[in-house]
């Protein structure tokens, strides 16, 4: 058993606030924060390295393994780094006047980031980039769209600067459709995938629900979000997430 040693760091007061602000929000201690980011960022540095020298010329199909799960995708390279791709789409759900579901941009845009973002979360992994496909307009629709997906972004802390947009300009259209993918980064040890245990016990968080139902769900706070993934991962009693893909 390694012995804990107490390390004194000088923070500045952005710093300070930030994670005092982090603390409120999921109900962590500010040390575990601390120790969390710290061993994050040296799994990076330590990996840093090898990951670029691996994906050199060297690298081909079949130094890669490839596996899935649910709307999951894992590549695994040789230096045990994961790549997690993580999709969800929708049609027919908007504000459009053909739309079978009617919701308004911003609500359909944070919803379905949601999904994609819980989805590759769940696995352990990590989101370095969104890309979000729009069969709309990029004004109005798109852009409230866009605005849902940064609400969502925002409460894990995520910069808008990994969220690429592409939008319908060619062509009017009068039903919405978009889809959503998600790059997440990770180590072999960390995932989260087949990692149940024999006496484990199945918990089911939240209510399923689908079309119509999401919207009144999410009103009433019957449905998972964001932050309830965060504070699983941060358990170390639960060995393995999956969302109920219905």
């Amino acid at each position: 058993m390694r012995t804990k040693k107490v390390v004194n760091v000088r923070l500045s007061e952005e710093l300070v606030d930030d994670i005092a602000s982090l603390s409120r929000r999921y109900g962590l201690t500010k040390s575990e924060i601390v120790r969390q980011a710290l061993v994050m960022y040296l799994h990076l540095l330590k990996t840093a390295n090898s990951f670029v020298v691996t994906l050199g010329p060297r690298i081909t199909p079949s130094n890669l393994a490839i596996t899935r799960r649910d709307d999951c995708m894992f590549i695994k390279f040789p230096n045990r780094m994961i790549l997690t791709i993580g999709y969800t789409s929708s049609g027919g759900i908007g504000p459009k006047q053909m739309d079978k579901v009617k919701t308004d941009s911003f609500t359909l845009g944070k919803m379905m980031a949601r999904v994609a973002l819980m989805d590759v979360l769940s696995t352990g992994s990590w989101p370095i980039a969104i890309i979000a496909t729009l069969s709309v307009e990029m004004s109005p629709t798109g852009f409230n769209i866009t605005r849902g997906i940064k609400s969502e972004m925002r409460k894990i802390d995520l910069d808008p600067q990994i969220l690429c947009v592409n939008t319908e300009e060619n062509i009017s259209v009068e039903q919405t459709g978009l889809g959503i993918t998600v790059v997440g980064l990770g180590l072999e040890g960390d995932l989260r995938v087949g990692t149940t245990q024999i006496g484990d016990v199945i918990i089911a968080v939240g209510e399923p629900h689908v079309g119509e139902e999401v919207i009144e769900a999410e009103r009433y706070h019957r449905i998972a979000d964001l932050r309830d993934v965060i504070q699983f991962l941060q358990t170390k009693r639960v060995h393995e997430l999956s969302l109920i893909h219905i």
